[in-house]
C-alpha cells in the first residue's frame, strides 16, 4: 500500500514540475525570440523609413559600404517578376529564385527558411520612390542565420535542462516521498502493534472466563455457594477486562505510544497466586499437572501491567505445554 502511495506521490510531483518547466521554457523561448529578432526587425523598419524619405540609390550606396550583414533590396514588378536585387551579396545566390513578393505591406514576416537559411522580410509598396523602373514592390530582406542558430541552441538547452530537471525531480521525489511517508509508516506499524497487543490481552481473560463458565455448566446441580469460586474468578476477569479495554482506548487516543505507569507497592506473591488460581481450572481441562511455589515478596511497580505479564506467561505455558506434563 505504501509503495503505491509513494509512486503516485512521485508521479504527481513530477507531472507538476513538468508542467512548470514547460511553461517556463515556452515563456523564456518566446521572450528570447522577441529579444533576438528585435535588432534585425528594427533595422528593417529603419530601412523602410529611409526608403520613403530618401532616394533609393543613395540608400543602396550606403548599404554597399556597410561591413555587417547587408539588407538586400528585391525589386518586384506588378506581375510579380523580380527586376533587380541589390546588393547581390545580401543574399545567397541559390536562394534568390525561391523568394516571392509577400502579401502584406509594411509588416515584418516571420523568418522564412530558404535552402537552410533564415531571412526576415518586409515589403514596401512603391509609391514613387523609384520612378525610372516598373517597380511595384520593394522587398527588404535580411539574413538572420546567427539569430536562428542562437534560438536553436536555446531550444536544445531548454529541452536538455527540462529532461535533466525531470530526472532530478524523480530522484528527489522518491527521496522526499520516503521521508514524508516515514511518520505514516510508523503510525501504521503502531496501529498494527496495537491491534496485536489488544487481541492478545483480551484473548487471555476471555479464555479464563470461558473455562470457568464451562465448569459451571458441567456441574449444573451445584449451588451458587459451591461454584462461588468460579463465579468470583469470572467476575474478576470481567472487571479486569473492562479496565484493560479502558486502558487500550486511552492508548489508542493518545498521540504517544508510551504507556503511563501507575506505580504502587504491592505483594508480588499474592498477585502470582491470584493469577495461578485463575489458570488452575484451565490446566486441569488439558490434563496438565500445575504446581506452584510462591513466596511473599513486596515490590514496587504497575500492578495491572505485571498482572497482564503473568497472564501472558501462563497463557503461553498452557498453549505450548503438551498433555500430562508438569508445569
Amino acid at each position: 500500500m505504501f509503495k503505491k502511495t509513494r509512486i503516485r506521490l512521485v508521479l504527481f510531483n513530477t507531472m507538476v514540475l513538468m508542467v512548470i518547466l514547460s511553461i517556463f521554457s515556452l515563456v523564456l523561448y518566446f521572450y528570447m525570440q522577441h529579444v533576438i529578432f528585435l535588432n534585425p526587425d528594427n533595422r528593417l523598419s529603419e530601412m523602410r523609413e529611409q526608403v520613403k524619405k530618401r532616394n533609393l540609390h543613395e540608400i543602396q550606396e550606403n548599404n554597399e559600404r556597410e561591413t555587417e550583414r547587408r539588407v538586400a533590396f528585391l525589386l518586384w514588378s506588378s506581375d510579380k517578376k523580380l527586376i533587380k536585387i541589390t546588393p547581390k551579396k545580401g543574399l545567397y545566390t541559390n536562394d534568390i529564385d525561391d523568394f516571392k513578393p509577400a502579401l502584406s505591406e509594411g509588416k515584418i514576416q516571420t523568418s522564412q527558411e530558404v535552402n537552410g537559411h533564415a531571412y526576415r522580410v518586409m515589403n514596401v509598396k512603391n509609391e514613387g520612390y523609384i520612378k525610372d523602373q516598373d517597380v511595384s514592390t520593394i522587398q527588404l530582406v535580411l539574413n538572420v542565420d546567427p539569430e536562428t542558430q542562437t534560438l536553436e541552441h536555446l531550444a536544445f538547452l531548454l529541452i536538455i535542462s527540462a529532461f535533466i530537471g525531470l530526472l532530478l525531480s524523480l530522484v528527489a521525489g522518491l527521496f522526499l516521498a520516503n521521508r514524508a511517508l516515514v511518520p505514516i509508516q510508523k503510525s501504521w506499524n503502531k496501529q498494527v502493534e496495537f491491534i496485536a497487543d489488544a487481541s492478545h490481552e483480551l484473548r487471555t481473560p476471555l479464555s479464563v472466563m470461558q473455562t470457568h463458565l464451562e465448569l459451571l455448566f458441567r456441574r449444573p446441580n451445584h449451588t451458587i455457594e459451591q461454584e462461588s469460586e468460579n463465579i468470583y474468578q469470572s467476575l474478576n476477569e470481567v472487571k479486569r477486562m473492562t479496565k484493560l479495554v479502558g486502558n487500550l482506548l486511552t492508548l489508542a487516543r493518545s498521540d504517544s505510544s508510551a504507556q503511563l505507569l501507575n506505580k504502587t507497592v504491592f505483594n508480588m506473591g499474592e498477585l502470582v497466586d491470584k493469577v495461578a488460581n485463575q489458570f488452575e481450572p484451565i490446566f486441569e481441562l488439558k490434563e496438565l499437572h500445575f504446581t506452584r511455589e510462591i513466596e511473599s515478596l513486596m515490590c514496587g511497580g504497575d500492578q495491572e501491567r505485571l498482572h497482564q505479564l503473568c497472564m501472558i506467561l501462563l497463557d503461553n505455558a498452557f498453549k505450548y505445554t503438551p498433555k500430562n506434563a508438569n508445569t
